[in-house]
């Protein structure tokens, strides 16, 4: 009766639960990337957001109180690159700057800028920038990176997240091997179809047509 029971032995114990301890480390790794790509998607809407209320208050000439505010010349966001990176946007009153708005980056996100300063004029008199823009949000634990583009004109920009591995760039040199397509010159093997020029040789055949037996019907004619 015992000998007809079935189980479960300890090696299809450890294969199974190997398994699942396997998918559950897939299923964790790819939860935290997804989640440090979240923040990084998090900080570059907080860093627009920031332009766009700069931009917006400068156009509109909101100077708030101009009882405080007696020499109003814009708005400017201000880019801190350390660690951990930060910004702010501040109202510009000639000798004085009131902070409306400062955030700090989660840590795993970094800043890049110069510089470090954009200044909105009022009355949509643009920026203080003599070239575009290019502000650089990157979390190096995922290789990622967002860039956002402030334009002289204060136009403002954000593009998609993209990679920054450098073994990214090794994509490259498979085109290397696209490069080796100079075996593919080797097509010059083709060029040994220089034996089909050896057909010439198969016109050696003309000597080998006898046809000349054709001019014996002219020593036929010498009779």
């Amino acid at each position: 009766m015992d000998s007809n029971k079935t189980g479960f032995t300890l090696i299809e114990l450890v294969v199974v639960i190997t398994i699942i301890a396997l998918f559950a480390g897939i299923s964790l790794a790819n939860y935290g990337r997804f989640n440090e790509e979240r923040k990084l998607g998090d900080e570059t809407k907080e860093l627009t957001t920031a332009f766009y209320l700069a931009r917006s208050k400068a156009i509109a000439a909101d100077e708030d109180d101009p009882s405080i505010c007696a020499d109003f010349r814009g708005y400017q966001v201000n880019l801190d690159t350390s660690s951990p990176s930060s910004f702010s946007v501040e109202r510009n009153c000639g000798t004085d700057f009131t902070s409306i708005l400062s955030h700090t980056l989660t840590p795993n996100v970094t800043l890049t800028a110069s510089p470090t300063t954009v200044f909105f004029k009022p009355l949509s008199a643009g920026t203080d920038l003599t070239s575009p823009l290019t502000i650089t949000l990157e979390n190096p634990t995922i290789s990622k990176a967002v860039n956002i583009v402030v334009e002289t004109s204060g136009v403002i920009s954000e593009g998609a997240q993209y990679s920054t591995d450098a073994s990214g760039a090794t994509s490259t040199p498979t085109n290397n091997p696209s490069g080796t397509n100079t075996p593919t010159a080797t097509q010059g093997p083709t060029a040994t179809q220089i034996p089909t020029s050896t057909l010439t040789p198969t016109n050696t055949p003309p000597p080998g047509a006898t046809n000349t037996p054709t001019p014996s019907p002219t020593s036929s004619f010498t009779y």
